[in-house]
């Protein structure tokens, strides 16, 4: 019986979204508090006081805009800031003017303009107002429902300052524009991160809030339930609370706990009777109710929901739920009446079949037999393909049955040959009987029937049971026993020459299936020259064909296929032959000829039961082609009869789509394809591929995670399946060592690398498989394996773009391991080779590097100097860091301490700023030069005194204090 349906989603409704509520001219913020400002700083307030005379004419707009922002007189300020923007788009406050335009706009409902002007400060990282600016981007981007764009702008004003008074408000729009926007796992985590950055921020509950709808939505309702306990602990009667607990009670449903959901449900709706949500809690109360089996308290929580919520969406789901607790209960008229009511008000609804079905029930229950059959009958007429019309036969045959119409019930009853087989009357119909069972594809209960007939003396017909019964053991799969049946009538003289040269038919298929070609060939090359049945002899060729492809032959088999379809015959034979003759076209490569063949198929044969394959058959003949829109467009034809095909034949038809839509560029559809390909429940090395290369494009959009949730089953299948494509094995291999080495698991990812490199040396793969195994065994630290793995690239010569990266890590690995002339080796290999390489710099830095702790001290700030003149970023900084420690080494502490001070003068890198100071103050030391020493140890104390180099500058302080003037207290250690 079908359970009723208790999920439907539920608008979120009773909290307002946490974006700008741009009709009424405010900020939604903390806890959905209505806030004076709108979520921005205002501009400055500036005046013409103290602006320089040739100033105050071209600031005159800039300052009326101000003036006019700060009294609300927003389209006025628009109109000065825009006029000061037009003559003054480079002046130092045009950025300053551009964001009191964004805001007058913001403040004004003009999204679309006000996200223009926002997107011109957006990359201005310094701005003094980049986070309002970023908050402002987002809630713009929200009120359009692009929530990505949203997310984004919400996670770089919450990164741009953690204490910033509006990081956490812009955390939280993160999290709720992550769950609109489908991203329930980001959204999850993004929540989890904010307990941890803002634990006291009073959004702490809604974003737990939007985490537990996150959850729920990806169907983790244990997860969800611990979000939503956390908020409705925290959250007291807010109209968060109330949302809260509305999911809180569906999650227990959803994840079975029938009793807690009802409890649940009972306690919000004491608490919030008037909430908009009442009438689904009181609903899921009642389903809950259902799946306790507590049927009379079920049924008044439903009919009460009714009473109070006629018109309510979910009115037709609670009509079903009665009519099925009053069915339960074996109200049978009370329940017709319900499903009666139901039929008329409900359409095309799936609940219209589920109640027609339910009324006949309750008919058949109640001995009205003809309303039964009636009802039956017209839910099989409108309903054929519904999952409960093999039950809806059963009963309709049943119900005939009861109603002496015996000849209709055997064609309905599944278990009809069962029942005749009981009647001694009816024992001389027992062979006509197994022909229906067996016209019905019920072959066990066929073979049954036949062997009862041919079991007694005399049985008529018995060579034509007999070859009847072999079909039917073959069709269960038991080949072996079909054989010597075959054979018996095959050898049969009284038996018609039809009769045996189609049981040595079944014969050579039986010989076929048993690996035995070349005795099947014998026995159907003999059908094919003696049958005057022409649907045999094309069958027969169509295994003969069979044989030429399994040998590789598929040109042979093509022509054996176009001489049987030639010679005419009945449309089943004439449909086999050339749907055969297709796909052996397609394994001799001619694909115009196969899509021609298929097509002409189809034209002639669209209803027969090969007409689907040959659908996608066509597909592929056009796809390999290169007829890509054609081969999509076919395959999508195709999918309307997928139901006919087997589980392998779905996959393909799917996988094929999904190849082109990745030809046609449209990834994410080609996602969807291969997903729908991956649960069609085929198997083997198409299902594989299918989950690599659909791992290929989540990879490509760097969703790492999903490929690898992927790759990782696909690759333990392939390994207890030899027989399947190795090189299916190395793809998937090396696709999830990729996605491993991505999502920072070195570990994982150099064990699965290693595994390709030494099961499958000869790999096309293993070369790059070996760079990525160095790279992630140096990321996790373990630079002996490194060195191992890239020094054979190194020796091999390999690809310039497996090269380049490993020699760069070699150096670095060799410099980890201290083996600094190979170091050095290894990168000046690397600057001959690719000297314009966009890592130039990481390599001569490390020249310089094996070449200082080698003590070649001169050479080595040859190469800093190199880094520091010609680069901009942290490893400069540190380049001239390291001039001064070699200038320090070679006691020139002079020369040493102005190339420490330009670390801190030229570069603001703190690390490398506080080090220098600290180095400088050294130099100094070692000059007699106390005071200065002590200065630069003042500076690094006061700004770096949390860092390693602010405690070693407090500990010179002191050793400097007790020194006398003008002597080094001692030296420290590099």
């Amino acid at each position: 019986m079908s359970k009723p349906r208790f999920f439907t989603r539920a608008t979120i409704t009773g909290i307002a979204p946490l974006v700008c509520l741009l009709a009424a001219g405010c900020f939604v913020g903390r806890a959905g508090a209505q806030q004076p400002e709108t979520g921005q700083r205002p501009v400055p307030q500036e005046s013409q006081t103290g602006v320089p005379r040739e100033s105050q004419g071209e600031l005159q707009s800039y300052l009326a805009g101000n003036g006019l922002l700060t009294r609300g007189m927003y389209d006025l300020a628009a109109e000065e800031y825009r006029k000061f923007l037009s003559g003054h788009a480079a002046h130092e406050k045009a950025p300053v003017a551009r964001y009191g335009l964004a805001v007058c706009l913001f403040r004004t409902s003009k999204l679309d303009a006000a996200e223009q002007e926002l997107k011109k400060l957006a990359d201005l990282r310094a701005f003094t107002y980049a986070v309002e600016v970023q908050v402002m981007l987002g809630q713009c981007r929200m009120a359009e429902k692009d929530y990505a764009a949203a997310a984004g702008a919400f996670e770089r004003a919450a990164a741009a300052d953690e204490k910033h008074e509006l990081a956490d408000d812009a955390a939280a729009l993160r999290i709720e524009s992550l769950h609109r926007g489908g991203r329930h796992a980001d959204a999850i985590s993004a929540s989890a991160s904010f307990a941890s950055r803002w634990p006291e921020s009073p959004l702490r509950e809604r974003a737990a809030f939007f985490a537990g709808l996150s959850a729920a939505e990806a169907g983790d309702w244990p997860a969800a339930e611990r979000h939503l306990s956390q908020v409705l602990e925290r959250s007291g009667d807010s109209p968060l609370a109330e949302q809260a607990a509305f999911w809180h009670a569906r999650c227990a449903l959803q994840r079975g706990d029938a009793r807690a959901a009802a409890e649940r449900c009972e306690a919000a709706l004491r608490k919030y009777p008037k909430s908009s949500l009442a009438p689904e809690i009181a609903y899921d109360r009642a389903a809950a109710l259902h799946q306790l089996g507590e049927l009379e308290a079920a049924g008044k929580a439903v009919a009460a929901f009714l009473r109070d919520n006629p018109q309510h969406p979910l009115a037709a789901d609670a009509t079903y739920l009665a009519a099925l607790c009053a069915h339960q209960q074996k109200q049978y008229d009370a329940s017709s009446e319900l499903c009666q009511k139901l039929i008329k008000s409900a359409g095309d609804s799936p609940l219209t079949a589920k109640a027609m079905f339910l009324l006949g029930e309750n008919s058949f229950l109640s001995d009205r037999n003809a309303e039964a059959a009636r009802t039956f009958e017209d839910f099989l007429k409108r309903y054929a393909a519904d999952a409960q019309a093999p039950r809806a036969k059963l009963r309709l045959g049943m119900a005939l049955q009861r109603l002496g119409k015996h000849d209709e019930a055997q064609m309905l009853l599944a278990q009809a040959a069962e029942l005749a087989g009981k009647d001694a009357a009816l024992s001389a119909a027992t062979l006509e009987l197994a022909n229906a069972c067996f016209d019905r594809q019920e072959w066990q209960k066929a073979a049954d029937l036949l062997e009862a007939h041919l079991a007694r003396d005399g049985a008529p017909d018995a060579a034509a049971a007999r070859l009847k019964l072999g079909l039917a053991k073959q069709r269960l799969g038991r080949t072996a026993d079909a054989l010597p049946l075959f054979d018996a009538v095959a050898k049969d003289a009284e038996a018609d020459a039809g009769l045996r040269l189609h049981a040595r038919f079944e014969r050579g298929q039986c010989l076929l299936l048993l690996d035995r070609a070349d005795d099947a060939a014998a026995d159907l090359e003999a059908v094919r020259g003696e049958s005057k049945d022409e649907s045999l002899r094309a069958a027969a060729a169509r295994h003969l064909a069979t044989i030429a492809m399994r040998r590789g032959d598929y040109e042979k088999a093509a022509g054996l296929l176009e001489s049987a379809g030639d010679a005419g015959g009945p449309p089943d034979a004439a449909a086999a032959v050339l749907a055969q003759r297709g796909q052996a076209l397609l394994g001799a490569k001619q694909y115009d000829d196969a899509a021609r063949c298929f097509s002409e198929f189809l034209k002639r044969f669209e209803t027969h039961e090969l007409a689907p394959r040959a659908r996608v058959d066509l597909g592929i003949a056009l796809s390999r082609a290169g007829k890509t829109e054609d081969a999509l467009a076919a395959l999508q034809a195709a999918e309307r009869s997928a139901d006919a095909l087997d589980a392998a034949g779905r996959t393909l038809l799917l996988y094929e789509q999904a190849w082109c839509l990745r030809s046609l560029k449209r990834p994410d559809d080609a996602i969807k394809a291969y997903a729908r390909a991956l649960s069609s429940g085929g198997a083997g090395d198409l299902a594989a591929r299918a989950a690599i290369e659909l791992a290929g494009l989540h990879a490509e959009a760097r969703r790492f995670d999903e490929a690898a949730k992927l790759l990782g089953p696909v690759c333990e299948k392939l390994d207890e399946h030899k027989s399947l494509a190795a090189e299916l094995r190395d793809e998937a291999r090396y696709r999830l060592g990729v996605c491993q080495f991505e999502l920072g698991k070195p570990a994982d990812a150099a064990a699965t690398f290693s595994k390709l490199i030494s099961e499958r040396p000869d790999s096309p793969l293993s070369l790059s498989a070996r760079f990525f195994a160095g790279e992630a065994y140096a990321r996790g630290g373990k630079h002996e394996k490194a060195v191992e793995c890239l020094a054979v690239l190194a020796d091999q010569d390999a690809p310039a773009e497996t090269l380049g990266p490993a020699l760069l890590r070699l150096g670095e690995s060799l410099a980890a391991l201290q083996r600094w002339p190979r170091s050095e080796e290894a990168l000046a290999r690397y600057l001959k080779l690719f000297p314009d390489s966009e890592q130039w710099f990481t390599a001569r830095f490390g020249v310089g590097w094996a070449r200082e702790n080698q003590q070649r001290f001169d050479e080595a700030i040859s190469a800093y100097r190199d880094v520091a003149a010609r680069h901009q970023g942290p490893t400069a900084a540190r380049a001239q860091f390291q001039i001064g420690e070699c200038l320090f080494a070679l006691k020139q502490h002079e020369d040493a301490v102005r190339e420490l001070l330009k670390v801190d003068i030229l570069y603001a890198y703190p690390e490398w700023s506080a080090a220098a100071l600290f180095e400088a103050g050294r130099c100094f030391e070692a000059l007699g030069k106390n005071g200065d020493a002590r200065t630069q140890y003042k500076q690094v104390a006061e700004k770096h005194g949390k860092t390693r180099w602010g405690e070693m500058a407090q500990q010179r302080l002191a050793a400097t204090a007790s020194a006398p003037p003008g002597h080094a207290a001692g030296s420290g250690s590099k």
